[in-house]
């Protein structure tokens, strides 16, 4: 996994997600234009139609736009609006598909309250005894000794939740990862905005995240840089 420092929080901040896509968009025609064109389609298009497209596309929009009564059972479902970039992603977008590993799309709105339900059953076993007094009261000690009491104070963008941050947790998938993780918006953790986070679990060890975007606009930003990162002319391909 390429490092996300410095892109997680404030990098990008004033990119949406809308200006992310045209920025990997952007990036691919570049690429396609230059002497390494013919190789890069011929390494990357077996396994990406983007590439085929007219024009081709980096982030290929799947769709389709979520329409309001969707969006509005979802939340109802949830407990809790989701997040007004996320909103309008759905409504607008809907489904995207990146040309780097995963290829995986997002989830379509119509999927996300069965994906959610299962991811719950996992987190549930994530956390057990975090809501015991002792375990709780071990783990706020051991993340004092270690300089941070937050996400947002994660050494290197990776950590442990706090007791505090998960006691009324609500995480949603929106993408697929490798083997059991994904991308998990974390409703319960959005700021006075409405925004929320986006971590990034592991699958050997359930309990350890990774901050992949304090928005949603930022976890797009984060997408679009690691594909580019990934994926230009030379880099290994494979990565995530």
């Amino acid at each position: 996994m390429i490092d996300q420092a410095g892109r997680r929080f404030d990098a990008r901040a004033e990119e949406t997600f809308e200006e992310a896509i045209g920025r990997a968009n952007a990036w691919l025609q570049s690429v396609l234009d230059s002497a390494a064109g013919e190789a890069f389609v011929i390494e990357w298009g077996k396994d990406f139609d983007g590439l085929i497209a007219s024009p081709p596309v980096a982030v290929k929009i799947v769709g389709p736009p979520a329409h309001f009564g969707e969006v509005a059972m979802l939340e109802a479902w949830l407990h809790a609006p989701l997040p007004p970039s996320y909103r309008r992603f759905l409504k607008t977008l809907g489904q995207v598909a990146f040309m780097h590993r995963p290829s995986g799309p997002t989830y379509p709105i119509g999927t996300i309250r069965s994906v959610t339900e299962v991811y719950r059953e996992m987190t549930d076993e994530w956390f057990e005894g975090y809501d015991q007094e002792g375990f709780g009261a071990e783990l706020t000690s051991a993340n004092v000794k270690s300089g941070y009491r937050s996400w947002r104070e994660w050494p290197g963008g990776s950590g442990v939740f706090h007791p505090d941050e998960v006691k009324h947790k609500n995480f949603v998938p929106i993408c697929p990862g490798f083997e059991k993780d994904a991308h998990l918006l974390a409703l319960h953790l959005a700021d006075a905005s409405g925004e929320a986070p986006v971590f990034q679990n592991f699958p050997d060890d359930g309990a350890a995240f990774l901050v992949r975007g304090a928005t949603f606009d930022a976890w797009m930003s984060s997408m679009v840089d690691e594909l580019i990162g990934n994926s230009s002319p030379g880099s290994a391909s494979g990565v995530r």
